[in-house]
C-alpha cells in the first residue's frame, strides 16, 4: 500500500471513529454527562487528527486538543474551530477519574447539549475540508 493510501486509509478511520463517538455521546448526554463530554472530546480529538494527518503533520501521544490544534499552520481554516473545543481536553480524565480527596467532577450542566450541536457543525466543516484535499 502506498504512503498516500495508507494516509487516506487512516484519515478515513478517525473520521469512522468520531462518528461512533458523536453518536454515543448523543445517546449518553441526558442520563450520563460525564460520559458524553468524554465522547465528545474523543470526537472532536479524531477529527482534529483526521485533518492532522490529511496534511501530514506527525502527531505524537497527546490527547489535548489545543496542543494537536495548534500543530496546524497558523493560518490553517480549521485551526480556530478546533480551538474553540480547547476546554473538552479535561473531559479525557477529569470527569473519569476521581480527584486525590475522592470527589468526582461533573461537566458544567446545560453545556453538553449546546457543545453537541457545535461538534455537529465542525464535524461538517471537516468533511467539507477533506473533501478538497
Amino acid at each position: 500500500m502506498s504512503a498516500e493510501a495508507q494516509r487516506q486509509r487512516r484519515v478515513a478511520s478517525f473520521l469512522a471513529l468520531a462518528e461512533e463517538e458523536f453518536s454515543a455521546a448523543g445517546v449518553l448526554l441526558d442520563k450520563l454527562p460525564r460520559q458524553a463530554a468524554y465522547f465528545q472530546q474523543q470526537c472532536v480529538e479524531k477529527l482534529l487528527r483526521a485533518v492532522l494527518e490529511a496534511e501530514a503533520v506527525p502527531v505524537g501521544p497527546t490527547h489535548n486538543i489545543r496542543q494537536l490544534a495548534d500543530m496546524l499552520p497558523v493560518d490553517h481554516v480549521l485551526k480556530g474551530r478546533f480551538i474553540q473545543f480547547e476546554t473538552l481536553s479535561s473531559a479525557a480524565t477529569r470527569f473519569r477519574y476521581p480527584t486525590a480527596s475522592g470527589a468526582v467532577a461533573s461537566p458544567p450542566s446545560g453545556e453538553a447539549s449546546e457543545r453537541q450541536v457545535e461538534i455537529e457543525r465542525l464535524k461538517s466543516d471537516v468533511g467539507a475540508f477533506l473533501v478538497k484535499c
